[in-house]
């Protein structure tokens, strides 16, 4: 055809196409057409002769139908996996929709703690200045106080003198006063603690002691045994640490059995209406721990004796 005339589109199903004007007709066998805008091949065989004329609607030439079909199933093959790819991204969308919004949630308590945070330290810093300025004051109120008590004493004790008619002799009275009383209480309630405290640590070293002369006495009568552990292969170190965690565990169930009977015996107390006890629980774990480490420093002698035995003797003492 010549240059004047229009491109057909050719339909997919037949794979021919038809020209919408008439032209010569110029294309050979063989050579690469472009029919229409949506489909080209080779032309397979023309319907009408080189220079001939042809009219609206006439077929002129057939297009191989091998390219065409190859063509199409790649076109297809290509938005069957376009369609797919759509797919898993409209499928992945509410996913990544729902984790952004769940970021977001997780984003925003964060910033409310925070904020709840920054309000507390706030008023925290706000009290500890009013509780500041309220010690300052008591403090002054208290130094105000004693100095009008300490004016009273000493006109008092003028009064006193003059009716007891005393001059020049030493008071035969004594003046007391709250803060006198609460002084000597204090200085009882140490003394009384310090008693208690002598006698604890007394009663640790008492106790250790005895732990000790335990472990002293089941290294005698384990003597064979501990060679027998060490003909087997047993270390030093496993017989030391033996005899550690024995000397741990017997000072432990003490310490055990003296929190068990100090809790019992401060509710029975608290039971019968003397005075309300209080217990401190991480006094109590402090006590116990406390108690085991009592039995381990206790326990380092006779470990260490019983990992000295050579294997050979301590067989032959049985």
């Amino acid at each position: 055809m010549d240059s004047a005339a229009s491109t057909a589109t050719a339909a997919r199903h037949d794979f021919s196409s038809s020209v919408l004007a008439t032209g010569a007709i110029q294309a050979q066998v063989g050579a690469e057409v472009q029919v229409g805008a949506r489909i080209s091949g080779k032309v397979e065989r023309l319907l009408a002769n080189i220079g001939d004329n042809v009219i609206k609607g006439q077929v002129v030439a057939e297009l191989e139908k091998a390219d065409l079909e190859a063509t199409v199933a790649q076109r297809e093959a290509e938005l069957r996996l376009a369609a797919a790819k759509l797919a898993a991204v409209e499928n992945l969308l509410p996913k990544e929709i729902q984790k952004a919004e769940l970021d977001m949630s997780r984003w925003l308590a964060t910033r409310t703690l925070c904020e709840q945070e920054v309000s507390r330290e706030s008023r925290l810093l706000k009290s500890e200045a009013t509780s500041e300025q309220s010690f300052e004051q008591a403090q002054e109120r208290l130094a105000v106080v004693k100095a009008q008590l300490a004016s009273a004493e000493k006109e008092i004790r003028e009064f006193l003198r003059q009716r007891h008619r005393l001059r020049d002799k030493p008071d035969d009275f004594t003046i007391q006063n709250q803060a006198t009383l609460l002084a000597t209480e204090r200085e009882t309630a140490q003394s009384m603690t310090l008693l208690v405290g002598s006698v604890g640590g007394i009663s640790l070293v008492v106790g250790g002691v005895g732990i000790l002369a335990v472990m002293l006495i089941s290294v005698r009568e384990r003597t064979p045994e501990i060679g027998l552990r060490r003909a087997l292969g047993a270390t030093r170190g496993d017989i030391r640490f033996q005899f550690l965690i024995e000397s741990a565990l017997l000072a432990g169930t003490g310490g055990l059995v003296g929190v068990f009977g100090g809790v019992v015996t401060a509710l029975a107390v608290s039971q019968l209406g003397y005075w309300e006890a209080v217990i401190s629980w991480p006094a109590v774990l402090a006590g116990f721990g406390f108690s085991v480490a009592v039995g381990l420093v206790f326990g380092i002698y006779p470990a260490i004796r019983a990992a000295a035995l050579e294997p050979i003797e301590a067989l032959r003492s049985e």
